[in-house]
This record gives C-alpha cells, sequence and structure tokens, in this order.
C-alpha cells in the first residue's frame, strides 16, 4: 500500500497538483489574515493588496511541496508524505483494496459502522490517540 502512494507521488501530474493546491491554501490563509482597516480608499486598498500578493512567493511554495514530497519519498517515511498529500480519495481507495478487497465507497462505509459500533470503543479510542480533535466554529 506504501509503494503505491508513493508511486503516485513520484509522478509529476500528481505533485503539480498538490503543489497547487498546497499553494491556494497558503494564499487563501494569508490573503485571510489582512486587515485594511488604516485604508482610505479605493486606490490606497488596491495597492495595498497589490503590495501584500507580491510578498507571496509561489514558486517558492510550490518548491517547498515538491521538495517535501521528494524527500518522503526517498527517506521511505510515509507520514512525511500524507502531510503534504493531497489526493485523500486517492489514499482511501488505496486503504480499500488493499485492506479490505472493495471500493473506496464500501470502505468507508464499513469503516463508518465500526467506528459507530459500541462494542468497539478500542477502535474509538485508537483514532482518537491519533487525530487531532476538529473544533467547531
Amino acid at each position: 500500500m506504501k509503494a503505491d502512494l508513493f508511486n503516485k507521488a513520484s509522478e509529476p501530474g500528481v505533485q503539480t497538483a498538490i503543489a497547487v493546491e498546497h499553494c491556494r491554501r497558503r494564499i487563501d490563509r494569508a490573503l485571510k489574515i489582512v486587515s485594511f482597516e488604516d485604508v482610505r480608499d479605493e486606490a490606497e486598498l488596491g495597492a495595498e493588496l497589490t503590495a501584500r500578493i507580491a510578498t507571496i512567493n509561489v514558486a517558492a511554495l510550490a518548491k517547498e511541496v515538491r521538495d517535501a514530497i521528494i524527500k518522503a519519498i526517498t527517506d521511505d517515511d510515509i507520514s512525511a508524505l500524507l502531510r503534504v498529500y493531497d489526493h485523500k480519495d486517492h489514499i482511501i481507495a488505496t486503504a480499500a483494496r488493499y485492506l479490505r478487497g472493495v471500493h473506496k465507497d464500501v470502505f468507508t462505509a464499513w469503516i463508518v459502522r465500526a467506528i459507530k459500533d459500541p462494542r468497539k470503543p478500542e477502535l474509538r479510542a485508537a483514532i482518537k490517540a491519533v487525530v487531532p480533535p476538529i473544533n467547531a466554529v
């Protein structure tokens, strides 16, 4: 399963898709924290926005992600790969194929049933131990 994920992540098209999505998220996050409270008119707002956007180096962000993917593959570090790997559907489909020999949707339904099963508290505990808590906003 790990080899499948590494092989997929080695594909240039997949790396490009991951890098682009990572850049989109970083740009979105950077622009959300920008405050334009002191701006007095639209010309100043436009200039300030352009200046803020100019500080985002998309090429450097993409290189950072590609380097992280290559390093994870070279180091045989699946955890490092999963930190940047955006193709979660592929991960679930691969896990479904290897772990249960079924389609992704069947695997997902099985996981949900297993987690909800009151006779399996150890499964919920194991998941809680590795998945960060989700805070509803």
